[in-house]
């Protein structure tokens, strides 16, 4: 089986007691949000794939979100994105937004 993103990956890691980001999915209500980017300062809006289609050209179909009004503008235009991968094609399936700190981009754990 193949996992990747941390929206179901967060939940299978969380048996073994291994770190993670906190995770909300693409049926997030707006209080859900705001209290995550009150909690931690701003969010990632993240399309999710499924399968994994690489990191490449992914780079752009992230969305940065100090407020509310612009997580819900970047929820709303990455929820059904398509990336392509030479002649592989996916559709995004939703998207999560993730905390942004400590654990954000690029960081190891």
């Amino acid at each position: 089986m193949q996992l990747t993103g941390m929206l179901y990956g967060s939940k299978l890691l969380r048996y073994v007691d291994f770190p993670t980001a906190e995770v909300l999915g693409p049926e997030a209500s707006e209080d859900e949000i705001k209290a995550l980017i009150v909690r931690h300062g701003s969010v990632l809006v993240k399309p999710v794939f499924k399968g994994g289609g690489g990191k490449k050209g992914k780079a752009g179909l992230i969305g940065h979100a100090k407020d509310l009004k612009t997580a819900l503008a970047d929820k709303e235009r990455l929820y059904f994105v398509e990336h392509r991968v030479g002649n592989a094609a996916a559709k995004a399936q939703g998207v999560t937004l993730e905390k942004w700190g400590k654990m954000g981009p690029g960081s190891h754990f």
